[in-house]
């Protein structure tokens, strides 16, 4: 950039120099064009180190910005399990005590129905073929899901994790 601003004014200087038209102009020796040169050079750093602004000090301590308001931890991360059936595949997610279905899956020849999705107290999958219905259910137990698997009306848990289907008196 100095070079630039040097360059510009050896240019106006010999504008300037050549005079108007019809004037003989004068002609510098080496040391003129070296001297015009060096004083455009110091001309323009002064100028340069008055435009840049120096450190700066204060009377004190700066104060620290204020927090906003009350920071919330992060939700945890959900647990997620999957069970497998002769009907399908089931994944549930647990997020502390609310459980949510991630996927319900039919084996071949099975079809299924979410009866709950949650996130809830639990969820309720029915896996059907030939008239044959299988529930699987599942809860939260300490932020796990836990599967049981009801089949037909019954009623009467035939495997799972040791939890008894909603609503279900022991």
């Amino acid at each position: 950039m100095v070079s630039t601003a040097v360059a510009a004014g050896v240019a106006w200087w010999a504008v300037s120099a050549a005079g108007a038209p019809g004037e003989a102009p004068d002609v510098l020796s080496e040391a003129q064009v070296a001297g015009a040169l060096a004083a455009e050079r110091d001309a323009l750093a002064a100028a340069a180190d008055t435009a840049t602004p120096g450190p700066t000090t204060s009377a004190g301590p700066t104060a620290s910005p204020e927090p906003t308001g009350p920071t919330t931890a992060p939700d945890a991360a959900p647990v997620v399990r999957t069970w497998s059936t002769d009907g399908g595949t089931v994944s549930a997610a647990c997020t502390g005590d609310a459980v949510s279905i991630e996927y319900a899956t039919p084996a071949s020849g099975w079809r299924v129905d979410v009866k709950e999705r949650g996130p809830g107290a639990r969820v309720l999958v029915e896996l059907e073929r030939d008239g044959t219905e299988t529930y699987v259910q599942a809860v939260c137990v300490d932020g796990t899901p836990e599967f049981s698997l009801v089949a037909g009306d019954s009623g009467e848990d035939h495997r799972g994790g040791g939890s008894e289907p909603e609503g279900e008196d022991d």
